[in-house]
């Protein structure tokens, strides 16, 4: 039988709180973001518009991936690391390649949920894409410069990454139950 080791209470606060922290922020910043954001100056009327509009706004999203994989790619040409096959360097890598990695899972969640998401927007709600947007770049932002000092500081841009997320998905199938799947397709 193998013994799996004790977390220590300390880290948890700290990860707890965070993760607490994150949530409270996404929940004042998201609706104050989408007040502050100017109202559309062009209606989207039909989903497809609407999917253009928000993998227009994804560009910004995908800076966060580019971000992550060349700082791997630095790493990599600039250290040992430069032979993946030998080992030798892969500890300088670590963070950056985990950062890399979450940041991918992150943003394949939130860009399928926000092109779903898309299709079920009425156009008052249509700004909340590009709040959407920005708020992930600085979660992401903060998720890395956190990891980057503590691996346990992940957690406060993991929640907030995570948090509208969730929020999304659970609107999603708010909608799905609501409305049905085909609302707002025209022929």
């Amino acid at each position: 039988m193998s013994s799996t080791p004790k977390q220590d209470p300390k880290d948890r606060r700290v990860v707890d709180n965070l993760i607490r922290t994150g949530i409270v922020i996404t929940c004042i910043t998201l609706p104050l973001g989408y007040y502050i954001m100017p109202e559309p100056t062009i209606r989207l009327e039909t989903a497809w518009e609407r999917i253009v509009f928000t993998l227009r706004w994804q560009t910004l999203s995908m800076f966060t991936l580019l971000f992550a994989l060349q700082r791997v790619m630095t790493l990599r040409h600039t250290t040992v690391a430069i032979n993946p096959i030998t080992g030798n360097g892969e500890k300088y890598l670590e963070v950056d390649s985990r950062c890399l990695q979450n940041t991918f899972e992150q943003f394949v969640v939130n860009v399928f949920g926000q092109l779903v998401l898309a299709t079920f927007l009425e156009d008052s709600l249509q700004k909340l894409i590009p709040v959407l947007v920005l708020y992930f770049v600085v979660a992401r932002a903060l998720f890395y410069f956190g990891y980057r000092r503590d691996p346990l500081k992940r957690a406060l841009g993991m929640s907030m990454s995570h948090a509208p997320n969730l929020g999304v998905y659970l609107y999603i199938v708010y909608c799905l139950i609501c409305y049905g799947p085909l609302y707002g397709l025209k022929p």
